[in-house]
């Protein structure tokens, strides 16, 4: 029996609210995103997408063997509306 290596990885969205001055919303929009403090950000586990496989390699070490291609349906976007498991 062989030996593989599989990454998974599943995303959780990060939030924060911003609260701006400007003069109008698009302002306040562009001002949000340009602004780089994360400190009071909050994980949104409840929006989380569908774990899918990242990576794949012969042996039983990430990165140290053979890489594999990983077939469409374990990609991340064929498992977009699967969310089995989280």
């Amino acid at each position: 029996m062989a030996t593989f290596t599989v990454e998974r990885t599943y995303l959780v969205p990060v939030f924060q609210h911003v609260v701006v001055e400007a003069t109008s919303a698009e302002e306040a929009m562009r001002v949000a995103l340009d602004d780089d403090n994360w400190d009071s950000s909050k994980l949104d586990y409840n929006a989380c997408r569908a774990e899918f496989v990242s990576g794949a390699w012969e042996g039983g070490v990430a990165y140290g063997g053979r890489a594999l291609p990983v077939p469409t349906e374990f990609q991340e976007a064929s498992r977009s509306g699967d969310a089995d498991g989280l």
